[in-house]
């Protein structure tokens, strides 16, 4: 059972959230866990379609090209069909097997639990989860320099809609606390509906089907 900071929580690696779960269908939720194996039958990568022609995902693949080039960063999380068709069911498994694992993982319990259940819970479940390799080196690339400012324009004919992005590189999660303080900024300036650049832009002056940003 491990006690965290919330502050620590952008630092973490990916946690996922299960919520509404009360103590006592714990051991039967758990209980399904394997997690030495990938959580689903896998023997073919399945084809993926990506919408590669529409204005918002050739405006959003440009945006992201433009200010990070060749970088990670630059790749879409979801991904592109280039990309995936290339993958196949031995690259998943391989990738599971690689960072999936006990010596990267966090369990976190939150509510009406004891350490002393959780802890119980946690080995009746995860116990016997072991990993026979090193932990795998990832080195972060380097982030290319900034570039003068430039307009690029993308040619779509026959597109109903235009699609604009304006932005420039910014703060990471190591800028503490002005990253904390930038995403609560950025919400409410362009973050949600009734943000000031879409009230403004769309419900007041109708320039926009839909702005937003941060």
């Amino acid at each position: 059972v491990v006690k965290i900071d919330p502050a620590d929580l952008p630092r973490l690696p990916n946690i996922h959230w299960l919520g509404g779960k009360s103590y006592a269908e714990l051991p039967a939720y758990m209980a399904n866990w394997n997690m030495g194996w990938m959580p689903f039958a896998l023997n073919e990568a399945t084809r993926y379609i990506s919408p590669t022609k529409t204005p918002e995902y050739l405006a959003d693949k440009e945006f992201s090209f433009r200010l990070f080039g060749t970088h990670p960063y630059a790749r879409k999380v979801e991904g592109n069909s280039a990309d995936i068709e290339k993958l196949t069911a031995d690259d998943l498994k391989s990738w599971w097997k690689q960072f999936v694992r006990p010596d990267k993982s966090i369990l976190i319990f939150s509510g009406d639990i004891d350490a002393q259940k959780a802890l119980a819970l946690a080995e009746a479940s995860l116990g016997g989860w072991t990993c026979d390799t090193a932990q795998p080196e990832v080195k972060p690339a380097e982030i290319p320099q900034q570039e003068k400012t430039h307009i690029w324009l993308v040619d779509n004919p026959g597109s109903a809609q235009v699609q604009l992005r304006v932005g420039c590189r910014s703060i990471t999660r190591k800028d503490q606390p002005d990253y904390f303080t930038s995403r609560v900024v950025g919400n409410y300036f362009g973050g949600s509906f009734h943000s000031r650049i879409n009230e403004t832009l769309r419900v007041q002056k109708g320039l926009t089907y839909g702005a937003n940003g941060g």
